[in-house]
């Protein structure tokens, strides 16, 4: 069992500790150093310090999560190791991974979750209310095989193939954390995950295919898109993109073809081999990472079976995991063919508002009332613009329903200039 460890540098002062450690752990210790912020003494020392175990250092002038991950994920790349260790600089991986690396080698699992012990003191002195920081466990040791990638991210140092809970095992051995050793060094940190010092984000971007997703929207969190909306995004954007719901019967979908003339499912089957969740009524052979969405235990924990269209599903599965900001965009339903759906996506914003969830982005339902109250601005006389608000969307006469662009994969108003055609085509 080959292992190498792999750690981003930049100015932390206690540095050995968390290099000293990996060094006895691993056979081959490679640096992401930061040239731009990092401490150039630190740089200095670094290769005399590992010794024979030092496998090499890559010089990086920017600081930026995940991109600095992703630095250190290509860096082993070469060294061709059954397991890779990535700690942060701060962080002492405990006593006792040895006897467990050897147990989740013989495992089919593919990466390993981290707990974090309280954080430590060079006093004694407790910090953070005596909870660990952060709160939840990180992946910081993973198998390694080609082709894997931190895109898109899903957050905790989560390798993107490996984002999905039955492929972790969950470690026994603990992470030290180092970050407030000393009062100086408490009094610098900004505290980032859901603890008492600071109260966490965890966001979700979701997409569809009305005229508000064509603006230059901020993408924050993960990035989930409802249907097949991924092939009018940017390539930023479909890197982005963590989950794609496709909630309709395979057989509905089969004609559709995305920009680049290729079917719809060899797309989601490309995207999820490079980690993209794939949510489906249930897993596609023809699909790398589809899974069933989890409709049981939604309906369990919230007590509601109503779902009329795809982004009330999004929105229901946001809720049940826990993301405590939703950003919105492009679920309009100002067209006559979602309209129906509107009171549905209605009821689980306002459940999701109930939770004590921040709702942002763009909620057109909403934003078509004006924020006017009834009785204290307008009444029920059947005026010209009380008649708009009814009928806004529906068909005033009888005429025969088109296939959607929705349905024939086209995004609203879709610019073609800006297809730079299929970024992730082999």
């Amino acid at each position: 069992m080959k292992i190498a460890g792999v750690v981003a540098v930049c100015r932390f002062p206690l540095w050995q500790r968390s290099l000293g450690r990996l060094k006895e752990l691993a056979d081959l210790v490679f640096i992401r150093f930061d040239a731009a912020h990092g401490d150039p003494e630190i740089l200095q020392q670094i290769e005399g310090f590992l010794g024979a175990k030092f496998g090499g250092c890559l010089l990086m002038d920017h600081w930026n999560v995940p991109d600095w991950r992703e630095d250190c994920l290509k860096i082993v790349e070469g060294c061709q190791p059954d397991i890779v260790l990535c700690p942060d600089e701060d962080e002492v991986f405990g006593l006792g991974l040895e006897d467990e690396l050897k147990l989740f080698w013989d495992s089919p699992k593919l990466g390993m979750m981290f707990q974090y012990d309280p954080l430590a003191t060079n006093d004694g002195r407790v910090v953070n209310a005596g909870q660990p920081y952060p709160g939840l466990p990180h992946m910081k040791a993973y198998k390694f095989r080609a082709g894997l990638s931190y895109f898109p991210y899903h957050g905790d140092g989560k390798i993107a193939q490996y984002a999905r809970p039955e492929f972790w095992w969950h470690a026994e051995t603990r992470i030290q954390h180092l970050c407030c050793w000393t009062p100086a060094m408490e009094a610098a940190k900004q505290f980032r995950s859901d603890t008492p010092k600071g109260g966490a984000v965890k966001a979700v971007t979701i997409i569809g295919f009305g005229p508000s997703s064509q603006a230059n929207i901020p993408l924050v969190g993960e990035v989930w898109s409802c249907n097949n909306c991924y092939d009018g995004m940017d390539p930023n954007g479909m890197k982005r993109t963590t989950r794609i719901f496709e909630m309709h019967k395979p057989e509905t979908r089969e004609k559709v073809r995305g920009r680049d003339g290729r079917p719809h499912f060899w797309h989601l089957d490309q995207l999820g081999r490079r980690g993209t969740r794939i949510i489906m009524q249930n897993p596609n052979a023809r699909i790398t990472n589809s899974e069933a969405f989890p409709i049981d235990q939604v309906v369990a924990w919230s007590g509601v079976d109503w779902f009329m269209g795809t982004p009330c599903y999004m929105i229901a599965m946001a809720i049940f995991e826990g993301f405590n900001q939703i950003m919105v965009w492009g679920i309009d339903q100002m067209d006559w063919e979602h309209t129906l759906q509107r009171e549905c996506f209605g009821f689980w914003v306002g459940f999701a508002l109930g939770e004590n969830i921040h709702v942002g982005g763009r909620i057109t339902l909403f934003e078509r009332h004006k924020g006017r109250r009834y009785g204290y601005d307008w009444g029920p006389e059947l005026d010209e613009e009380a008649m708009e608000l009814i009928w806004h969307g529906h068909p005033i006469s009888v005429r025969y329903k088109e296939k959607s662009q929705a349905m024939q994969g086209d995004m609203h108003q879709f610019d073609e200039t800006q297809n730079k055609g299929w970024p992730f085509s082999k």
